[in-house]
């Protein structure tokens, strides 16, 4: 017996829908910054080393000052990087400094940045090593790394042993129970929210130990990062300040009108303390 007709095909299962792949963590880089004649230099380093980075990287910036600057905002617009730019003035008289820039800096990180994210801390004048960022996305609680470039030790560092943290060595213990430097530490927000969202408190030159006292971090808790802690990927370093005299460029412009050294001195940042003028 045969059957002519035309067979219906079978309607193929719906293929299941593609899963995006989970979003790497940003690192929210914190960076308190003041007007200073080497304030330039230094922010072109700390922008060209998170410019050559793999890392998704959001720079907050800081300003100590009650108003953000022009070139500021023009130097980070240049860089094509992920920012926020705020600024606030120090309390005077607070031996604390950048804790008012830090601490409005985690105010919009509480309100923005998602659980997953990270917070790495960092000075305008530290030298970085790009690779360090790549390393953050590890970050699942409060972390510590080496920094280099300090006197005696030469570091500030998480000892490790079998991968665990069970000291931390630092040029000055000054006596507290975490002696380490900011540019060591990072955290993840979920963790950094689910402790209390804890902000910086100024206490003599203790505002690094009291921080995480007060989100009850104990050894044990802290994640060495950087190859565990094998590796230095950031140093302090400090730009030679030739304390420049904007009076005395003032003159120059007033000698050769209508040249160059009117662009010059409309780029140049001095010191209150380098010129009186």
């Amino acid at each position: 017996m045969s059957f002519r007709g035309q067979l219906t095909p079978a309607t193929p299962p719906p293929k299941p829908e593609a899963q995006e792949a989970p979003r790497p963590p940003t690192v929210f880089f914190i960076t308190p910054t003041y007007a200073r004649s080497t304030q330039q230099p230094d922010l072109v380093r700390v922008s060209q080393s998170l410019m050559l980075t793999k890392a998704s990287v959001h720079w907050i910036l800081m300003e100590d000052s009650a108003t953000k600057g022009e070139w500021v905002g023009e130097l980070l617009e240049r860089s094509g990087l992920q920012f926020t730019h705020l600024a606030v003035e120090s309390t005077k008289g607070s031996a604390c400094r950048g804790i008012n820039q830090r601490n409005l800096a985690l105010d919009w990180v509480e309100e923005n940045a998602a659980d997953s994210d990270v917070v790495y801390f960092g000075d305008d004048d530290n030298s970085y090593d790009y690779r360090l960022f790549e390393q953050m996305n590890k970050v699942t609680g409060i972390s510590l790394h080496p920094t280099g470039g300090f006197p005696k030790l030469g570091v500030s560092t998480p000892v490790v042993m079998n991968g665990t943290v069970v000291a931390l060595e630092d040029f000055w213990p000054g006596g507290r129970r975490f002696p380490f430097d900011m540019a060591s530490l990072s955290m993840n927000i979920g963790w950094w929210k689910k402790r209390g969202a804890m902000r910086f408190k100024c206490v003599g030159s203790r505002m690094e130990t009291i921080f995480l006292e007060s989100l009850g971090v104990e050894l044990s808790d802290i994640q060495p990062l950087a190859n565990g802690a094998t590796q230095i990927l950031v140093w302090h370093t400090k730009t030679l300040d030739r304390k420049c005299q904007l009076s005395t460029l003032a003159s120059e412009v007033e000698k050769y009108p209508a040249s160059n050294l009117q662009a010059l001195y409309h780029q140049m940042i001095c010191s209150k303390s380098d010129d009186n003028s």
